[in-house]
């Protein structure tokens, strides 16, 4: 029943949204093609009063489901909150479930990702935010499950003499024309077994890298997962002359429970976060980055949604089930709620797949 009435909520939100998008594209339609014949107008109408009936349905079942019920879950409440808006039995819940000394959810044991969804759900009825979106940045942290590499790479590919300075002190290294490094570099870097990068030491990570060369030189970053793997190259590159100064600083930010990343809390952090207008470009390095070791909760439909990738739409669209569905390997949840991720990442593009989806999932 629990189960049940979770794929319930979920559809009847996405549901919501989706008719929402379908009655748009349709009278944008509708009114740049004057030439459409009466049995296209007609099949439209009919199309988007199909799925209107179908909402109604579902909100008619979910009324049902809810009313002045005071047993729900802090999940159902919540999911009930987002599909229906402001009910006073669901405040209840919701504010019965926060611990009592702290801005968190739920009182047994504070969680990101159930924080972040009551600061969702509180957005959507009107209701202050300040304090709990104030206890989720406050577990903001420098992600380590990355290692950070500084690359010095000299024009033409002649020898130079570089300089590194950080916490106040210069360190020399030499760079020979194969573009491998010697000297040494201090405490918080050490020379890869390559001899082409500098590893940055993890507990060096928030530390600012000034580097100049006395030849033109370019500098940026790059990562992989702690495990190993790819190697990502920072989107950011710095270059400089002779003589002058590049700078270099780790910019990967996750929210933490504990001493841990929170990876799907840090999601639905981010996706909460930029809902209030918080720059959540900080975390897109460690989400991206760690994205495959946790493909049971779907990061590719978030990623998609959070920062427009266009290989995580890509991704997104590959990972359905018979073109209809979503249903990741592992997932903790359902095929509903994992559909409905599917669906909202599909709603920001601009693309036909999520009207289609749409017709399909108001049929199951």
């Amino acid at each position: 029943m629990k189960r049940g009435l979770i794929g319930l909520l979920i559809f009847t939100f996405v549901s919501v949204l989706m008719v929402g998008v379908v009655f748009a594209v349709n009278e944008t339609n509708s009114s740049s093609s004057s030439t459409s014949s009466t049995s296209s107008t007609s099949s439209s109408s009919s199309s988007n009063l199909n799925s209107g009936d179908a909402v109604d349905r579902g909100y008619a079942c979910l009324e049902d489901q809810i009313k002045d019920k005071t047993s729900l879950s802090l999940q159902e409440a919540i999911f009930s909150t987002l599909a229906v808006g402001k009910k006073a039995n669901l405040e209840k819940i919701i504010t019965d479930n926060k611990r009592s000394n702290e801005e968190c959810w739920p009182k047994e044991g504070c969680k990101l990702k159930d924080t972040a969804q009551v600061l969702l759900t509180y957005n959507r009825i009107g209701t202050n935010t300040d304090k709990i979106e104030q206890w989720i940045l406050s577990k903001n942290a420098t992600a380590t499950d990355l290692n950070w590499y500084l690359e010095i790479d000299v024009q033409n590919h002649v020898s130079s003499q570089c300089t590194i300075t950080y916490d106040g002190s210069d360190k020399k290294i030499q760079i020979k024309d194969d573009m491998k490094l010697s000297g040494n570099p201090g405490s918080c870097l050490t020379i890869t077994s390559s001899g082409y990068w500098l590893r940055i030491k993890d507990n060096c990570l928030d530390k600012t890298f000034s580097v100049s060369c006395d030849q033109d030189f370019i500098t940026t970053l790059l990562y992989e997962k702690s495990s190993g793997g790819t190697i990502y190259v920072s989107s950011e590159t710095h270059s400089a002359a002779s003589l002058g100064k590049t700078e270099e600083k780790v910019n990967a930010q996750c929210l933490k429970s504990g001493t841990v990343c929170d990876y799907e809390g840090t999601l639905w952090s981010a996706l909460a976060l930029q809902k209030l207008g918080n720059d959540i470009s900080k975390f897109k390095v460690y989400l991206v980055a760690l994205a495959e070791d946790n493909k049971r909760f779907f990061p590719s439909s978030f990623l998609y949604l959070l920062y427009g990738l266009e290989d995580q739409y890509s991704e997104t669209i590959q990972s359905q089930k018979q073109g209809q569905y979503w249903q990741q390997a592992g997932t903790p949840y359902s095929r509903f709620y994992d559909t409905s991720l599917g669906m909202l990442a599909l709603s920001s593009s601009s693309s036909g797949e999520f009207e289609m989806l749409g017709e399909l999932f108001l049929m199951i």
